[in-house]
């Protein structure tokens, strides 16, 4: 009788696949999910939607995954380059904001993109975020 050895490359697939699963599993560990809810102010509406995803925190910094769907070049919505900003606030009581964070990124074509809310966790705390998208001013 034969004994019927798995193939290599079946071998390899299978130690690649659980490498990836033990690297997945010690990342999600060291992201923790953030909670409150994320609204979105968005200026180029016609232009680009913001659809915001997953909210977390890393290394301290709290992130959120983004997908832009640019319908139309934001020189439509009355941008002077592809170049957009947002700015994240955190909502306090009293219909207060504070903020939190800016940033700038190039919105030629759709896709999800991360952007950081807040350097530090503590000024979120589990407060409501809003996300502002906006033109970039000029230079």
């Amino acid at each position: 009788m034969r004994a019927m050895a798995r193939p290599t490359e079946a071998r390899l697939a299978n130690s690649v696949l659980r490498r990836a699963a033990v690297l997945a599993a010690g990342l999600c560990a060291s992201a923790g999910h953030a909670a409150g809810a994320i609204k979105v102010d968005n200026t180029l509406a016609q232009c680009v939607t913001l659809d915001p995803g997953m909210r977390a925190t890393t290394d301290g910094q709290v992130l959120l995954q983004a997908r832009f769907n640019v319908r139309q070049s934001i020189g439509h919505c009355g941008c002077k380059s592809a170049i957009a900003t947002y700015t994240s606030q955190v909502e306090l009581a009293g219909a207060q904001r504070s903020f939190l964070q800016s940033g700038s990124l190039r919105l030629k074509e759709s896709g999800v993109r991360t952007l950081t809310l807040a350097s530090d966790e503590q000024l979120v705390g589990e407060g409501s975020v809003v996300v502002s998208l906006g033109c970039a001013r000029p230079d």
